[in-house]
């Protein structure tokens, strides 16, 4: 059985549906309780009300089930706020998987795999050697990246000294229909809405390049890691396909030609785009199944499809 936290969110739910249609009991843990994005799956999980924040909840639920393997997906994500809240941050980034491991720990299960992110890495002109693999040293340019690794620190702890096999994965810039949210990378939500909803998107860091990584390829990443079995490591960079902005764009107008996109020319300050995908290849048996094209061709259809549902509401 499976114990996702974060699981009615926008990468959990993906997680979430991964799991059910390869057959998978699951209980996701969420604050909310609001399982929007899970439509169509309702019957097949169990829910749990509850704030990875405090032990004695998740220890609570936990101890009901046959757990084996805990997916680590409740994070604070939105950038601003952070900087903004730091020791909400802390709860959230920091606090949340110290107890998720602790409660690991205590009960034997048996895997946790939990998402780190690629920006605990600098800026290309920090390294020597591209591309970027998992041992290169972290540079992370704000708050969000030097909570993950932080707690990157603390997973190797766990596991090193406290016997806790966790697994982390280093996710690159995601999108999918269900991210409703903008935060830092406010291009993952505006190339995707705007055109299907006819509005004129203006894009800046139009020359900046990215690595796109499809949320249901991130999912498929984090089922294979939590059934892998004789792994050499334990973190993993989860990539997908590297354009710039003003590419993904000229895709997106290609299968959307009245799309009303502005792209501005520049970059700003990013971590590496060029990261090693070896090890994720070889141990996990990852690489994306989506090329970018069908990618965007599929996010875009369900975000048309959304709309269209929610349009259907109100009439």
């Amino acid at each position: 059985m499976f114990f996702v936290t974060g699981g009615s969110g926008f990468i959990g739910s993906a997680v979430v549906r991964e799991l059910v249609e390869a057959g998978e009991k699951v209980i996701i843990f969420s604050r909310s309780g609001n399982i929007e994005r899970l439509k169509g799956i309702e019957r097949d999980i169990i829910v749990a009300r509850g704030d990875v924040a405090d032990l004695s909840s998740l220890l609570s639920v936990l101890s009901n089930y046959p757990v084996e393997c805990i997916i680590h997906l409740a994070f604070d994500v939105d950038i601003l706020q952070l900087e903004q809240k730091p020791i909400k941050g802390i709860e959230s980034n920091s606090i949340g998987l110290i107890n998720i491991l602790e409660a690991a720990r205590l009960l034997g299960i048996r895997r946790v795999v939990w998402s780190s992110s690629a920006a605990v890495y600098g800026e290309q002109k920090r390294y020597d050697k591209l591309p970027v693999d998992e041992e290169a040293p972290f540079f992370p340019l704000n708050i969000y990246g030097a909570y993950k690794a932080f707690a990157e620190w603390v997973g190797r702890h766990y596991h090193q000294n406290l016997g806790v096999e966790n697994i982390s994965l280093r996710p690159t810039i995601v999108y999918g229909s269900g991210r409703w949210y903008r935060g830092a990378a406010t291009y993952a939500y505006d190339l995707f809405h705007g055109p299907v909803t006819g509005k004129l998107v203006e894009i800046e860091c139009g020359d900046q390049l990215i690595d796109w990584l499809y949320v249901k390829d991130l999912a498929r990443a984090v089922v294979l890691a939590s059934k892998a079995e004789n792994l050499q490591h334990r973190t993993f960079n989860i990539c997908g396909h590297r354009v710039t902005v003003r590419q993904a764009a000229e895709i997106i107008k290609g299968i959307i030609p009245s799309a009303e996109i502005k792209v501005l020319p520049g970059k700003r300050p990013m971590w590496v785009p060029y990261l090693a995908t070896r090890r994720a290849e070889e141990e996990l048996g990852y690489k994306p199944a989506y090329s970018l094209e069908e990618a965007f061709q599929d996010c875009l259809k369900e975000i048309r499809v959304y709309y269209e549902q929610e349009s259907g509401k109100k009439e």
